[in-house]
């Protein structure tokens, strides 16, 4: 498990936790004050502090979600670390979905299981998965991921065409988070991807770069090295290839880029064995 995204929720749990706590101590408080200033029988006194405890009661709910959101992360971030992308996950990934009645949520861990699916070479299932999402409860950057979800099965399954379909037919939802925080790196990665398989070298090595320079996590950093190094070698620079592996040897993110990193470091040792 990538020990960056780990920490990261950590900090979003604690958090989460501190605004449940503000909230409410804020809450009991602002509530006090207004029984108060209506004793007082000041007006402009009450309407003030109303709206203020009606802001403050919003930091509850809130605050709520992202504990939630963030021990729902962890306990799935610990199930990869100790079983990998495995039926262990999957089964997890799939009653969560069972449970859910909210569409919105539902529609969220579909795409969940779907990139596991894909990590465990189940791209068959993932595809399933995908087909079973209602798109039309995803909201903000999550209508983005769906494309690029689809988009990279595809790739995975070396299917550049119907790739290329799923990323003209989002390009519209796709584009305005191509740099955005959130999911910038993995888009701009599948781009990449999609342009290397193209044979568009030099497109696909820009991206990348551009992609790595955008995240700060382990697996996406990995992600875009192994392709970099892959480019490194058909134009004859297996010299960076090597460098570039051997560099995150130890920082591969997740239990698939760590046996596509192996993979590929004796890819790289053949080469120069054959130089």
């Amino acid at each position: 498990m990538d020990k960056k995204i780990t920490r990261a929720n950590y900090v979003n749990l604690i958090n989460s936790l501190l605004i449940i706590i503000m909230g409410t101590v804020s809450a009991v408080l602002i509530v006090i004050i207004i029984a108060a200033a209506i004793k007082m029988g000041a007006i402009a006194s009450k309407l003030f502090y109303l709206i203020i405890l009606f802001f403050l009661l919003l930091l509850v709910p809130t605050g709520i979600k992202i504990f939630k959101l963030s021990l729902s992360s962890i306990k799935i971030g610990g199930l990869i670390a100790k079983f990998g992308y495995t039926d262990v996950l999957f089964s997890h990934l799939s009653e969560k979905i069972a449970r859910e009645k909210s569409p919105a949520k539902r529609a969220y861990h579909q795409l969940v299981l779907a990139s596991s699916l894909e990590r465990g070479k189940r791209n068959e299932e993932a595809l399933e998965v995908m087909s079973k999402v209602d798109y039309s409860s995803l909201r903000g950057f999550l209508c983005a991921e769906y494309y690029n979800c689809y988009a990279w099965i595809y790739l995975s399954m070396q299917d550049t065409e119907n790739a290329g379909r799923v990323l003209e037919s989002g390009k519209f939802v796709i584009q305005p988070y191509r740099y955005s925080k959130l999911i910038g790196s993995a888009v701009n990665h599948t781009y990449a991807v999609y342009d290397y398989c193209l044979g568009k070298l030099n497109s696909a090595e820009t991206l990348l770069l551009e992609a790595k320079g955008m995240s700060k996590f382990d697996t996406n950093i990995t992600s875009c090295d192994l392709f970099l190094a892959l480019i490194y070698l058909k134009t004859n620079r297996k010299e960076l290839a090597r460098d570039i592996i051997v560099k995150r040897i130890g920082h591969e993110g997740n239990p698939r880029n760590r046996e596509d990193l192996q993979k590929l470091m004796k890819k790289i040792e053949r080469a120069f064995a054959e130089a």
